[in-house]
């Protein structure tokens, strides 16, 4: 859950001074580090400790902290000029159009957010850790594990094997690996609850290299993963129609991940695909001649 949902849920949730606290944040999320703490304290009719203490109670060691990781959501969420909402896209009187447009502008905007937070000599790394895995094991929840066939299903058209781990058995797939392996955590939330994350720990201790696919709030999965690749994280965890822009941003990152990793070995990629995509088409035509 993204900060400024939690400090939402703070001020809908409690009424003491932490509600009254979090609701000056909130309206003057734009200009809040124009502010002292103890002019916030003064605002709010607490008292600096009082203020700290919000920020402790949010998980931070400091109102420092917590500012900092505050204005950098503030930025990201003013970043966009698309109007469209990514939870709700659509409205039910709509027209056909419409929709055509807000879906084409979900899109596009949830791939620019992915963009923005790339960091291109990680992006670099990862590829360069996959090349050289000896087993490449992704560890994905419904309905992210789908997402994550697709990018299964690219690497082995040009002879690469990567490995799903199956819900129940994930597990026992990370106790298998070890250092000169990989995995490839994709989780939108992050939290060691998901079926994902669970045996992160695990992994940790065989000294497995984690890359991890996940929303930009800072969480159990980024805090235990030497690398981050940040996804869209603009929809709310269930008030909405769909994971539309997740989707979109994860599907993007894979598809991204195997284009580096064919440009490695370009010609000899290209190659194989031809040759095997070729011996697979004469198969089907000979299947259906004997037909």
């Amino acid at each position: 859950m993204n900060l400024i949902a939690r400090i939402k849920g703070i001020t809908e949730g409690t009424h003491d001074s932490k509600k009254t606290i979090g609701k000056f944040i909130l309206d003057n999320q734009n200009e809040i580090s124009s502010y002292t703490v103890e002019q916030i304290a003064n605002q709010t009719f607490t008292s600096k400790a009082t203020v700290v203490r919000f920020a402790h109670f949010l998980g931070f060691n400091g109102w420092r902290e917590f500012l900092s990781q505050f204005n950098n959501e503030v930025l990201y969420l003013n970043r966009s000029t698309s109007e469209v909402d990514v939870n709700y896209p659509f409205k039910a009187d709509d027209s056909v159009d419409e929709i055509v447009s807000h879906m084409k502008d979900l899109h596009m905007q949830s791939i620019e957010d992915t963009v923005g937070m790339l960091d291109f000599n990680t992006l670099k790394e990862v590829v360069k850790l996959l090349y050289g895995s000896q087993k490449i094991v992704i560890f994905a929840a419904s309905p992210n594990d789908y997402l994550a066939k697709t990018f299964q299903r690219k690497m082995l058209s040009i002879g690469k094997h990567v490995e799903l781990a199956i819900n129940g058995e994930m597990g026992l797939m990370a106790g298998s690996l070890g250092s000169h392996d990989c995995a490839l955590v994709i989780s939108y939330s992050g939290s060691k609850s998901s079926s994902a994350v669970q045996h992160i720990d695990l992994l940790k201790f065989s000294k497995t290299p984690i890359i991890a696919i996940t929303s930009r709030d800072d969480n159990y999965l980024t805090q235990r993963s030497k690398y981050v690749l940040k996804i869209s994280s603009r929809e709310k965890m269930y008030t909405k129609i769909e994971n539309f822009a997740t989707e979109v941003s994860i599907i993007y990152l894979l598809n991204l991940l195997f284009s580096l990793y064919f440009q490695i070995d370009y010609d000899e990629n290209k190659q194989y695909r031809l040759t095997s995509s070729s011996m697979l088409e004469n198969n089907r035509v000979s299947n259906i001649s004997e037909e």
